[in-house]
């Protein structure tokens, strides 16, 4: 009967009390000046007291199972569910359930890095997502910040400052649902004249470290007796996680255009990068080897489609593209590397509006200048896809049917990622390489 009242109950006071209406930015700091009222104890704190009567083992698997928003509330609006948050078991025991449940979405808006802003959507556990969507700061004194990517529930991201009136990124990896050693600041790699630099953020599973990449861009002045010669440069630098070093890997081989990875698969970021002819090529880069490679696409791909973005679907490297004739077909490459494994996994010929709801069409006829990216699937066989930047969308690739996820408080605009949470801090994780 307990249990039942605690599973239950926790959703409703975790998520529509006036307390927890207060959290909604995720500030985690208590606010000064406030005086606590010696009143009758919260419902929360007499369900605490309620499950002092169960064994610690049962306690903490009822704990493992909440969503991580509700753990962190549950935490700040208990006065004792601090100490059952904080048990050393619970961290193990929500990852091991994490991993093996839908992802949650971290999403960010397309505004200026001083306004920039991440947002939180936490899986409901039944094939679907929990309606509102809860802002995360990351690191409570940074107000402007750039998302460089998200992996095994950290999140690294970039912070521009000034040193002798000279811009740089400085980069951070942190974990917003830990209270304590949530970050770790990396060392500031050398700049050039004019540089240009992106990053890349991942895991390999083989050498398990967490490692950033680098990829500056920059000018090369050479003064002589008659003339001044620049010279376009690159320089690739790679730093593990936990080290002081970045490490030298020569020039860039590619013409990166400045983007970002698109996908972490199988220990490597990938990128689509434009060839010599203006078709597209995917290039890796192995994070355990620190070298890039070409992975191999079916032949007629670049003949076949207008365009295409990459993803990761069940670990597995995906290449969405728009066809001729309107639709989205999406590729799986089912053994990594292996150019006879691509199969076309999915065919979707309808769309949906990312403001008006579904409408039949195709995505050619309808999407002039539109974009849909391809997130994740969920363990119900649904793909969600981010629409136009606006709207979140689940396709069942069994009745062909979409359906949107309608989220409270999300941003007009917005990038979204998948992503598993975890309630290990930075240095636990990099130091566990779990």
């Amino acid at each position: 009967m307990f249990f039942r009242l605690f599973t239950c109950g926790s959703s409703s006071f975790m998520s529509s009390t006036p307390e927890t209406e207060s959290f909604k930015a995720m500030d985690l700091s208590p606010k000064k000046g406030i005086q606590k009222k010696k009143a009758t104890p919260p419902a929360e704190d007499l369900l605490v007291k309620g499950m002092d009567l169960l064994p610690s083992e049962v306690t903490i698997d009822i704990l493992s199972r909440l969503p991580i928003t509700s753990l962190t509330l549950f935490k700040l609006t208990s006065s004792s569910g601090g100490a059952l948050v904080a048990d050393q078991r619970l961290p193990a025991l929500f990852l091991n359930r994490i991993i093996d449940s839908d992802p949650c979405l971290i999403m960010i808006n397309p505004d200026s890095s001083a306004s920039r802003q991440l947002y939180f959507v936490d899986s409901d556990g039944r094939g679907g997502y929990i309606n509102t969507a809860r802002k995360i700061n990351p690191l409570k004194t940074v107000c402007g910040f750039d998302l460089v990517g998200c992996c095994h529930g950290l999140l690294c991201i970039s912070i521009p400052k000034y040193y002798h009136s000279t811009q740089v990124h400085v980069l951070q990896i942190c974990n917003p649902f830990v209270t304590v050693s949530n970050s770790i600041e990396l060392p500031v790699p050398n700049r050039f004249v004019n540089q240009r630099e992106i990053f890349g953020f991942g895991f390999h599973p083989r050498s398990r470290e967490f490692k950033v990449i680098r990829i500056v861009f920059y000018e090369l002045i050479m003064t002589g007796r008659r003339e001044t010669v620049t010279v376009h440069k690159s320089e690739v630098q790679v730093l593990t996680v936990g080290t002081t070093e970045w490490r030298k890997k020569g020039a860039s081989p590619y013409n990166f255009e400045l983007k970002p990875p698109e996908a972490l698969v199988e220990g490597s970021l990938h990128w689509a990068v434009p060839n010599f002819n203006n078709h597209h090529r995917v290039i890796s880069f192995e994070l355990a080897e620190e070298v890039f490679k070409e992975i191999p696409l079916p032949d007629f791909i670049e003949d076949y489609y207008s365009g295409y973005h990459l993803s990761e679907l069940n670990g597995c490297l995906t290449v969405a593209g728009f066809s001729q004739g309107g639709r989205l077909d999406i590729w799986v490459m089912k053994e990594y590397n292996v150019k006879e494994s691509w199969k076309k996994e999915y065919c979707i010929n309808h769309y949906v509006d990312g403001q008006n709801g579904m409408v039949n069409g195709d995505f050619a006829s309808n999407w002039m200048g539109r974009f849909v990216r391809v997130l994740c699937v969920l363990k119900n066989g649904e793909i969600v896809l981010e629409c136009n930047k606006r709207a979140l969308v689940s396709y069942d690739p069994k009745t062909d049917r979409f359906k949107a996820l309608k989220i409270n408080r999300l941003p007009q605009q917005f990038q979204a990622f998948a992503f598993h949470p975890t309630l290990f801090s930075v240095k636990e994780t990099v130091k566990m390489k779990v």
